[in-house]
């Protein structure tokens, strides 16, 4: 709500967090806006393509998709894909979000829906946290909270007269998605207790392993279908926005056209 504060007072297409840096700090600060917003969003980025092989080529549908392509040939053709939707689709990019998102929720709302009956509070302590391990949830934290590099673009592209609006949305949408993110959370390690698969994860606590024994111990092909569309889905959503905010942080950054 802070950086929409001041987003909202600069002109647009020049409110982003290197023109928020300049006017708080000076030159020193835009130098390092641009550092460090370049190494976080492009970290971002990078942590969606790596995932690329481990949710696309482990699909319901067990095609084997390494036959005839490399996991990193994927993630090039994955990164070059949705590079050209992004150059040569913008405008259409409204309209691709409204889409994915529709499904992304659609298919989370079904896996939740089906892992709710193994529901147990008590499974959040399936791991006992070490120092090694704070590091990485801290990273998951960074993650998770990457949504704010859009902020700036929801203030273009909703108008900086709808103030208001513009707070519910983040409000409002910051809620849905904390209480999606605890439900996730507390589906998943109940199911991993309820299958008995817990020295299984422990041993190889990583996203690949985590699709394993969903898919191992799902009866339902109806679970699996959902669960894929969703981590599918959200690779593709996730890419797309961050991207969108990186191009509109270098608009800013250089001066460029925004058109």
């Amino acid at each position: 709500l802070f950086v929409v504060e001041i987003s909202i007072k600069l002109p647009q297409y020049q409110n982003h967090y290197a023109s928020l840096s300049y006017h708080a700090f000076g030159r020193w600060g835009k130098a390092f806006a641009l550092i460090a917003f370049s190494v976080a969003i492009y970290a971002t980025l990078i942590a969606y393509i790596s995932a690329v092989p481990t949710l696309i080529g482990s699909n319901s549908c067990n095609l084997d998709f390494y036959s005839c392509i490399s996991p990193s040939s994927l993630q090039i053709l994955f990164t070059f894909g949705l590079g050209i939707v992004l150059i040569c689709g913008m405008r259409y990019s409204e309209n691709i979000n409204r889409i994915i998102m529709t499904i992304k929720l659609c298919a989370l709302v079904i896996v939740i829906s089906l892992m709710i009956k193994y529901i147990d509070i008590q499974s959040l302590f399936l791991v006992k946290l070490n120092f090694e391990d704070l590091i990485q949830v801290s990273l998951i934290i960074i993650l998770a909270f990457a949504y704010q590099s859009i902020l700036p673009s929801i203030v273009n592209y909703m108008g900086r007269e709808n103030k208001n609006q513009i707070k519910q949305v983040i409000i409002i949408g910051t809620i849905i998605t904390c209480i999606i993110y605890l439900l996730w959370t507390i589906g998943i390690a109940s199911y991993i207790q309820h299958v008995n698969a817990q020295e299984i994860f422990k041993a190889n606590p990583s996203l690949e392993q985590l699709v394993s024994i969903i898919k191992t111990n799902s009866n339902g092909s109806f679970t699996v279908t959902a669960l894929d569309t969703f981590l599918n889905v959200t690779l593709f959503a996730s890419f797309i926005t961050i991207s969108i905010a990186f191009i509109d942080f270098w608009i800013d950054a250089l001066n460029l056209d925004s058109n």
